[in-house]
């Protein structure tokens, strides 16, 4: 919780700091975005074999998202915003995963073991968990709100992953991965598309990169759909 708190602070810092040196004579209109969907593992291999991979199993690995930020006034090329968002990713236990993921770990120095793992009973099972903050630039290819807007974005910030400890018994021995938690500095890039309601409501879908910088980098996709409040 320390760390997750640690986050959010030095985000908003951030944040504030950037805001305060736009220039005051731009117009520039604050807004909200709510947003959700489902989030793919990537990096390192045993995060994607271990969780589930978005819609790939029983259970769905999921995003959920708010921002708050400023959206300026369109120019010859478009128009920008920047944002501080804080994301949750939660995804699922994959059991065939972690079967494969052990077998591996022994096929070759202990055939046998390899397949006690492979059949035994999962008796731990849990989730992982990533919480981001980040401040977020978005440039829109439209100069106007008006019209469907393709846009990128580039963010940076801070992450904090969380992952359960899950077991297998096999016949003579458990076969565990600890519980873990890290934080690490973190960026982001994406594309979406936006259409506009109104002049004060939009729509959009997004899809992201996001890759946690640390000695073993974190890397997921998460991919969502959300809309943008004008306030």
């Amino acid at each position: 919780m320390k760390q997750v708190l640690l986050i959010i602070f030095l985000s908003i810092a951030i944040f504030s700091a950037m805001v305060a040196q736009e220039d005051s004579t731009q117009l520039a209109s604050r807004e909200i975005t709510i947003s959700g969907g489902l989030s793919y593992p990537y990096l390192p291999s045993e995060f994607k074999e271990i969780w589930e991979n978005g819609l790939g199993g029983s259970v769905l690995s999921w995003n959920a998202g708010i921002g708050y930020g400023y959206s300026f006034a369109p120019g010859d090329f478009g128009y920008g915003a920047i944002s501080l968002t804080f994301d949750y990713n939660r995804f699922a236990f994959n059991p065939s995963g972690y079967r494969d993921y052990v077998f591996t770990q022994y096929v070759e120095s202990d055939p046998k073991l390899a397949q006690e793992a492979y059949t035994g009973t999962i008796i731990a099972r849990g989730s992982a968990k990533i919480a981001t903050a980040m401040v977020n630039f978005k440039g829109s290819f439209s100069t106007t709100k008006r019209t469907v807007a393709p846009y990128f974005l580039i963010g940076i910030g801070f992450s904090y992953f969380t992952s359960d400890s899950v077991s297998i018994a096999g016949a003579t021995r458990l076969f565990t991965m600890g519980a873990d938690h890290q934080s690490a500095f973190s960026w982001s890039v994406g594309v979406g598309v936006e259409v506009p309601i109104n002049e004060c409501l939009g729509v959009f879908v997004q899809g992201k990169s996001v890759l946690g910088v640390r000695d073993s980098p974190r890397q997921y996709f998460p991919i969502s759909a959300g809309v943008r409040v004008g306030i």
